[in-house]
């Protein structure tokens, strides 16, 4: 159950959302954002600007 389906219940169903799950998703079900951020970090790399990441440049 990721990130999409609590987003959708959210949406939809939020009169009658599973706390548990949402509780889950935000906790347990977080590779998407672990996969955006490992091919962030590889994108700044390979492009020599992950050293100005953050500097407000």
């Amino acid at each position: 159950m990721g990130p999409e389906f609590i987003a959708e219940r959210i949406v939809h169903i939020y009169w009658r959302l599973d706390y548990g799950a949402v509780y889950q998703a935000l906790t347990q079900d977080l590779t998407d954002f672990d996969e955006f951020a490992r091919q962030v970090l590889t994108y700044l790399a390979r492009t020599g600007e992950a050293g100005q990441a953050g500097s407000g440049a």
